[in-house]
Parts: structure tokens; C-alpha cells; sequence
């Protein structure tokens, strides 16, 4: 069954008062189209941008959110919808007859049956994000990144007097993560057309480095060598392996890979089959653990976006 499409309504820009036509999606089903997990996290679902006077502004609408990987079945209804709870049930109930219409016959479907319904829209992209393995605690220290690129960006427009005494503040805050962060939303911001957001973004950066005297690495990993980083990777107990794929991860390439799989070749040639097979087995907890940090990296990204928008 296709994905169903999303409705179109008229309205007028609170803004300005321009007629506007708008899509809206009361569905986000992850298997059915997974992009649309990526707008709801970034804070891009259900947006609209007025052509006349560029007001932005999110579009209240009921949401329902199926992931049937993780058994996910979120429910969230705006508080200024003022939804009755008979047209909520009615919602919901026939979302769900709409999904389990979608899903194979050998997928469990009981989860369907008990919606979790949240208050909030940001209530309910952390439940998300938390399912992905990202934790408040990991959201919350990426909004205060965030929150600090903020501050900073102001100083930094302010002059370099005012940036100097908020840099020597908070020192401490401006370590690699941050930077790591700083940079990506430049990224971003070039990427988008941003020119004046990049523009700051990227002179904010490269004062922050003179300043704070910043190393573009974290720690001192540009000194381990790939057959340092091989060694350790291969041979760390595996409750201690995702720590180490998360310091060593920026050695962790095709030429990691290439290497790591020629000592399985000269395992396998001299007859070491015990040793073949576990280098195998670690070569493709690394490759998940990596798949995974990776993408939990770029929902972390796409939640502080958002909250810096």
C-alpha cells in the first residue's frame, strides 16, 4: 500500500496576511517513506515560508508517528487544535486501520494498539531521538553547544573586545565537540545559501581558533597510527569496543577497512581459521558500530539545527 499523500490547505501568512497553499503531513511512517523522519527531526515537517514578506511558520496539525522497526506508534495533537476527544479516538483509529493495512502479515501489530501520546511536539523528536540510541543527556549538552554558538555568534558581530571577555568565560565549554558542532552548521549554512549566517559562522570559527589556541582534532588521535588504531580496535574486549570506534573514529576509513581485511586474507593463507574468523567478526561489529555512531551523529546535528534556527 502506498504511503498516503499529504493534505493541501489554503491560508494567509500571520505575517503579512498573503494567501498561502501549504502541505501538511498528519503521517510519519518510517517505513513507508523514511525521509520524511529527517523533516520532523531537522523541525522541517509541516513548515511553510511566506513568498512575500519570508515570515516562517509551523503549521499546527495532529501527528502520528509509526516506526515498525523499533514497534514505534507515537501520537501528538497541538493543544491550540482544541480536538475533542471522540475526533482524537476517530484520528487515531483509523491511522491505525491505515497502517496495519500496510504492514505484512507476518510483522507484529499489537504495539498499534497502545499509541503513546505526548503533550508536545519536542517531547515527542526526543522519544525518537532516545530510540536511535541518543539520550536526553546527550540533547541536552547539544543544546548547550548550540546555545553557546549563539552567544558567541553575538559577541562576535558585537566586536572582538566583547568576544574575547565571553571566550575567556567559557573556555572550558569551547572544546572539540563544540568546534565539531560550530563547524557544521557553516557547513550547513553554505550548503543551504546562507551567506550571511555562513559568513558569520565561519569568521566566528576561525577567531575561536586564534583565541583559544584550538587543535582541529580531538585529543591526540592525529598521532595514533592506523596500525596502532588496528591493533587496539582488534583486540579491545567487546564491552569496551564502542568506546574505542568513538575515539578512533576519524582513522576508521576505507584504508582501515583495506588493511583490516589483509590481515584476514594473511590469517586465512597461513591456516589460522580461529584467527580469520574473529577479525572477521570484529570487522563487522566496527562496521555497525560505526554505521550506527554515524547516524546518530547526524540526528544529534539535525536536533541542534533546529534548535539554533
Amino acid at each position: 500500500m502506498s504511503a498516503p499523500a499529504p493534505q493541501v490547505v489554503q491560508l494567509a501568512c500571520p505575517n503579512c496576511r498573503t494567501p498561502l497553499r501549504a502541505q501538511i503531513f498528519t503521517l510519519v511512517d518510517v517505513g513507508q517513506q523514511p525521509e520524511l523522519k529527517n523533516y520532523l527531526l531537522s523541525g522541517q515537517l509541516n513548515m511553510v515560508a511566506c513568498p512575500n514578506c519570508g515570515n516562517v511558520s509551523m503549521l499546527a496539525a495532529p501527528l502520528i508517528y509509526h516506526d515498525p522497526s523499533k514497534q514505534l506508534f507515537f501520537v501528538h495533537f497541538p493543544q491550540q487544535l482544541n480536538a475533542s476527544t471522540q475526533d482524537q479516538e476517530k484520528f487515531v483509529g483509523d491511522a491505525t486501520s491505515l497502517i496495519m493495512r500496510s504492514l505484512p502479515e507476518n510483522m507484529p501489530k499489537g504495539y498499534l494498539l497502545a499509541p503513546r501520546r505526548f503533550l508536545s511536539l519536542n517531547s515527542l523528536i526526543e522519544a525518537v531521538l532516545e530510540a536511535d540510541g541518543i539520550t536526553k543527556e546527550m540533547i541536552e549538552a547539544q543544546q548547550r553547544r548550540v546555545d553557546l554558538i549563539g552567544q558567541l555568534a553575538e559577541a562576535y558581530e558585537q566586536g572582538e573586545e566583547q568576544l574575547a571577555q565571553l571566550v575567556e568565560q567559557r573556555r572550558a565549554d569551547i572544546d572539540y565537540e563544540f568546534m565539531a558542532t560550530l563547524t557544521a552548521f557553516a557547513e550547513a549554512s553554505v550548503r543551504s545559501q546562507q551567506d550571511e549566517s555562513a559568513q558569520i559562522l565561519i569568521g566566528l570559527r576561525d577567531k575561536l581558533v586564534e583565541l583559544v589556541g584550538f587543535d582541529d582534532e580531538p585529543g591526540d588521535e592525529q598521532d595514533v597510527s592506523l596500525d596502532d588504531a588496528l591493533d587496539r580496535l582488534t583486540s579491545v574486549p567487546d564491552e569496551e569496543l564502542e568506546l574505542a570506534v568513538g575515539e578512533l573514529r576519524p582513522l576508521i576509513d576505507y584504508s582501515f577497512f583495506e588493511e583490516l581485511t589483509s590481515r584476514i586474507d594473511a590469517a586465512t593463507q597461513a591456516g589460522d581459521a580461529e584467527t580469520a574468523q574473529r577479525l572477521t567478526s570484529r570487522r563487522q561489529q566496527i562496521v555497525e558500530m560505526v554505521e550506527r555512531l554515524d547516524a546518530q551523529a547526524k540526528e544529534l546535528f539535525e536536533a541542534g539545527a533546529n534548535l539554533l534556527n
